[in-house]
């Protein structure tokens, strides 16, 4: 049984803010964690356990509420990158609509990467008409040029289903994938790549794969 703070495989984890300056609450798996954060940053430690398979992204992904339409970034763009698809896209500052970040691949799956992201600003309007905005830095460090970030106005969830896309309700083409008022964003640390090096019949490269015995960390400010 996980403890106070713990965070077991297919968790849901949300979080919400406390009035106690440096303070939110995780509602994870039905208990209540009262957590401090640091009002300048976040810092998110992962350790996998060796016996378990790698995870194809380390990181985390949330929910935003209605309102944001637009996004722009410091980092690899301006079309999609990932860890071994990243060389024809430069370091840079970008900006578009947060709908056009999704790539409508004729099946619905993984798309709308940025790697190397320093920063990512999403904005927009709230319902009262007021402007919102949000912006995600990653925390400079030595060894990485920023994390994976990526944002869309549509369900994560429909991009990839079981396989062979064969299950119910599972999207099979780009045109069903209906649009959203929220925002999805994910953060990741570290992702496994796409491969795809002989028509998608072959892992990605050993060096591009993630081991399921190590520790990843990222620290960000929001």
């Amino acid at each position: 049984t996980a403890g106070p703070g713990e965070v077991r495989l297919d968790d849901e984890v949300r979080f919400e803010a406390v009035d106690a300056p440096g303070h939110m609450i995780a509602v994870m798996d039905g208990r209540v964690v009262v957590q401090r954060v640091p009002p300048e940053a976040s810092a998110w430690y992962f350790h996998f356990w060796g016996g378990r398979p790698a995870p194809p992204r380390v990181g985390l992904r949330g929910r935003l509420a209605a309102g944001l339409t637009d996004v722009e970034w410091f980092g690899r763009g301006p079309h999609e990158s990932y860890i071994d698809r990243c060389e024809s896209a430069r370091v840079g500052r970008f900006q578009g609509a947060i709908l056009d970040q999704t790539f409508p691949y004729v099946r619905p799956q993984e798309n709308g990467n940025k790697m190397d992201t320093r920063w990512m600003a999403l904005t927009g309007a709230a319902a009262s008409g007021g402007p919102v905005a949000l912006v995600v830095a990653a925390a400079p460090s030595a060894t990485s040029g920023g994390l994976a970030m990526q944002a869309h106005r549509y369900d994560v969830d429909d991009f990839d289903g079981t396989e062979g896309k064969g299950g119910p309700g599972i999207l099979r083409h780009a045109g069903e994938l209906v649009p959203m008022a929220e925002t999805d964003l994910c953060v990741d640390a570290a992702q496994t790549g796409v491969g795809g090096i002989d028509s998608w019949g072959s892992k990605p490269l050993p060096q591009h794969m993630l081991s399921g015995d190590k520790h990843f960390d990222m620290e960000l400010a929001l």
